[in-house]
């Protein structure tokens, strides 16, 4: 195969599989739920797992296309006259982000399952420290905005009756909901990323 074409081969590859990937993480994203031990304001979906395996196997740069492109997506289908006009989905993708960019970084330089396990668990503990920070000095006081602090604190307190307060919502809300989610979302990335690298996902040589 001439360079021209490998190349272009390989073009063709990364739209299409950014395209596929996209297409199934954005059903995944507005098929999301409350769950009753956190507040009904925080939504449980797998949307970001096709993101990491995009970032996985394509690099950081796939991954954030395929991030923005599933909450772009997502918040267009939703409607964009929303009460808190796009809010959760801007919070959605930095959160998001602030996961799969480590993640991939790491996993580049270090292209092996324990690479792998290594990067996630790295992003882990980036994903954590981010919601919290973001949750607390940006997302509760601009909900609290649209809605009112009463109102937030209310559900918040419907799921768990200790939270007295916006700390109390960042330390048994967001903490444990964001480590939840994408402690599942590693594992199923973990159980299925190799059997998929070598399948729809291999790339052309």
């Amino acid at each position: 195969m001439s360079h021209n074409s490998l190349r272009s081969s390989r073009m063709t590859f990364y739209v299409t599989r950014i395209a596929m990937l996209v297409a199934v993480a954005t059903p995944l994203m507005m098929f999301d739920f409350p769950m009753p031990i956190f507040p009904g304001f925080y939504k449980f979906d797998l949307s970001y797992f096709p993101v990491v395996i995009s970032t996985f196997s394509m690099g950081p740069v796939a991954g954030f296309i395929t991030a923005v492109l599933k909450n772009l997506i997502s918040f267009l289908i939703a409607g964009t006259f929303t009460d808190s006009a796009g809010i959760g989905a801007l919070a959605d993708t930095l959160i998001g982000l602030s996961f799969i960019l480590p993640a991939g970084l790491i996993y580049r330089k270090m292209h092996t399952k324990k690479g792998a396990i290594a990067s996630l668990s790295i992003a882990l503990a980036v994903v954590s420290v981010f919601s919290c920070a973001f949750n607390y000095w940006f997302l509760i006081p601009t909900y609290s905005k649209f809605f009112g602090l009463d109102a937030v604190l209310g559900m918040a307190q419907s799921a768990c009756k200790y939270v007295t307060d916006v700390k109390g919502i960042i330390v048994l809300g967001t903490l444990p909901f964001n480590l939840l989610k994408c402690l599942v979302i590693s594992i199923l990335t973990i159980l299925t990323y190799k059997p998929l690298s070598k399948t729809i996902l291999k790339k052309p040589k």
